[in-house]
């Protein structure tokens, strides 16, 4: 059951960063379209860009997370003996949990407090920007958690070098 749900949670956040990529990648071509080819373009097209993109960041940080595919520097980490290693990585998910936590509290704040305004050119309320900071501070702290105790449901396709995989 529990296995069930943290499936259904890593799929809807891996929809939602590519419907994200999605908008942005269209948004951003119709701009370019419209300016290049008509001298023309709409006023909210990079605005909306622009939130997809946050959108994107925060959501994806946490799958990126959740499938061992941030970039990281490893030449140090690779130098250490084990037992080092396994005290840096201790020290990095410490680290992880902390800005899981601010981004939580602080997002929170932020959605809380401003999230009355409304945006420019798209003219929605800022709680729809805002939201993301809190909910993606939830799923960066749910995947590092559920990561110790779930199977990963995606991984990016040709990556060789990746920690675990057969060669």
């Amino acid at each position: 059951m529990l296995e069930k749900i943290d499936r259904s949670i890593q799929l809807l956040t891996g929809v939602a960063v590519a419907l994200s990529l999605l908008v942005m990648f269209v948004s951003v071509a119709y701009l370019v379209a419209g300016r290049y080819f008509f001298g023309m373009s709409i006023f909210w097209g990079e605005e909306l860009a622009r939130y997809a993109m946050i959108y994107m960041a925060f959501l994806g940080a946490s799958t990126a997370l959740r499938s061992d595919q941030h970039p990281r520097l490893t030449l140090f980490y690779d130098m250490v003996p084990p037992v080092a290693q396994a005290i840096i990585r201790i020290a990095i998910y410490v680290g992880l949990i902390l800005v899981a936590l601010l981004f939580i509290w602080y997002g929170y704040e932020f959605f809380d407090f401003d999230g009355i305004m409304q945006t420019p050119a798209l003219r929605i309320r800022y709680y729809w920007v805002f939201a993301v900071i809190p909910i993606g501070g939830l799923l960066l702290l749910y995947h590092i958690v559920a990561g110790r105790f779930f199977a990963t449901r995606f991984s990016i396709i040709g990556d060789e070098d990746s920690p675990g995989k057969a060669k």
